[in-house]
């Protein structure tokens, strides 16, 4: 998931030089690797991170077993920030699709900072309903989605999360097609034929890197039209 302005960007807004690197100044870094757990769902809530490198997926395990994917996130995304403020166990886990660099502050200190920096109070506030809102948009009847339907949603995450992405084409690199089924909660025989039908549809085309979106909207509209 990823915007123009990014969740940690308008955790910053309208702070001094001053505050601001006090805001950094509470943060510690953490490396991944690929395929390396943050956090996993039931997991104590004691910290929200930034990303500062890479990309992370977020998903969903149900009573059934199942698991879905709900997000991918990139450079300058918080992670954990609602359950943090909560002090809940996280509803999700988090998983390192690729090396990752994260900046890490731990609840005592973000509820610190929002005492003694109302601008930032007022900031934190602002991206956690941004973030409830779109956690909101996003939490359809995914069980119901059609298997091409799933396959989309993570394309087009993984697209929004893809370096250079320009607003209208991306390229996807570093994810296998086990990866894609995976994370879309279906079997690789089903991942492989609706890629395929993608594929002829050209909304998606292999490149010797992995795969190119050639317009992210274009496919956004495939299951947000209940295809």
């Amino acid at each position: 998931m990823s915007s123009p302005d990014t969740a940690f960007s308008l955790l910053l807004e309208r702070l001094s030089d001053a505050q601001a690197r006090a805001v950094r100044g509470r943060m510690t870094a953490r490396e991944l690797v690929r395929g390396q757990t943050l956090f996993a769902q039931g997991d104590p809530s004691p910290r929200l991170w930034v990303i500062r490198a890479g990309r992370l997926r977020t998903y969903h395990l149900a009573p059934s077993g199942e698991e879905f994917t709900t997000a991918v996130w990139s450079s300058g995304q918080t992670l954990g920030l609602l359950s943090t403020l909560l002090d809940q166990p996280r509803a999700i886990s988090c998983q390192a699709l690729e090396p990752a660099s994260l900046l890490a502050m731990e609840r005592a200190d973000l509820l610190a900072l929002m005492e003694t920096v109302p601008a930032f109070a007022i900031n934190v506030a602002r991206v956690a309903a941004m973030l409830a809102t779109n956690s909101i948009a996003r939490s359809g009847p995914r069980a119901l989605d059609s298997a091409t339907a799933k396959l989309a949603r993570i394309l087009h995450d993984l697209a929004l999360a893809a370096p250079g992405y320009d607003g209208h084409g991306a390229e996807i690199a570093g994810v296998t097609r086990a990866d894609l089924a995976k994370m879309a909660g279906i079997s690789r025989t089903w991942a492989s034929l609706r890629l395929a039908a993608l594929e002829r549809a050209g909304l998606v085309l292999r490149t010797r890197g992995g795969l190119s979106v050639p317009d992210v909207a274009r496919l956004a509209r495939l299951y947000s039209d209940g295809y």
